[in-house]
C-alpha cells in the first residue's frame, strides 16, 4: 500500500531511480495518490518495481524513455586490500531500522541493488564498480548526519565495515523521461 505519494515518488520507485533522475511536467511532486494493491503470493519484493511501473501504464497511461545525462555521482569500489564481503547464496532484500542516533541496514543483495539503496541515502546517485558478482551478505550501521555522532558515518561505516569506498565522480546515468502521463488515473 502506498499512501499520499506523488507520481514523481511512484516513478522513483517503479524506475528504480532518484527523483532527481526524472525528467516531466512539475505536476508530477504536486498531485497525491492512495495506491491499494494485493501483492500476488507467487511474487517477491523485488518484483514490486516492476508491477507498480505496469499499475502506472495501466491505471496512468504513463510513457517514458531512458536517456543517459553527465551527472555527479559516488563511485562504490573496493579499497585497497579487497572487500569484506560474504558471498550470499541469493538476493532477498534489504531491510533496516532507524533511530534518532543510528541507522542499520541488513541486506542479501547484489551490490547493484546496495548502490541503489545507498543512493537514496545520499544526495546524488551511487554507482557499482566494484566488479564483484553476485549477491553479498551485508551488515551495515552508521549514525545519520542529524544525529548526535555517535557512530561513524555513512561513508566512513561503508569503508570499516564493508572494505567498500564512495569516491566522487562525474559519469553518465540513466535518467528517465517522461514521454505522457495522465493526472487522473484510469477507473478499477
Amino acid at each position: 500500500m502506498y499512501q499520499g505519494l506523488s507520481l514523481l515518488d511512484l516513478i522513483s520507485d517503479a524506475k528504480r531511480v532518484q527523483k532527481r533522475q526524472i525528467s516531466g511536467p512539475d505536476w508530477l511532486s504536486s498531485e497525491r495518490f492512495d495506491i491499494l494493491a494485493v501483492m500476488p503470493a507467487d511474487q517477491t519484493n523485488d518484483q514490486i518495481p516492476e508491477m507498480l511501473e505496469a499499475l502506472l501504464q495501466e491505471r496512468f497511461k504513463l510513457k517514458t524513455h531512458d536517456e543517459t545525462k553527465e551527472m555527479q555521482v559516488y563511485r562504490l569500489v573496493p579499497v585497497k586490500g579487497g572487500a569484506k564481503l560474504e558471498k550470499a547464496d541469493q538476493a532477498n532484500g534489504i531491510s533496516g531500522r532507524s533511530t534518532n542516533t543510528s541507522e542499520r541496514v541488513t541486506a542479501q543483495v547484489t551490490l547493484a541493488s546496495f548502490a541503489e539503496y545507498l543512493s537514496q541515502k545520499l544526495d546524488r546517485p551511487v554507482v557499482d564498480q566494484t566488479g564483484l558478482a553476485g549477491a553479498y551478505k551485508i551488515q551495515l550501521e552508521w549514525s545519520p548526519d542529524t544525529a548526535d555522532a555517535t557512530g561513524p558515518s555513512l561513508f566512513t561505516a561503508i569503508q570499516e565495515q564493508l572494505g567498500l569506498r564512495l569516491g566522487a565522480a562525474k559519469t553518465g546515468v540513466r535518467t528517465v523521461v517522461v514521454d505522457g502521463i495522465e493526472k487522473t488515473p484510469a477507473d478499477n
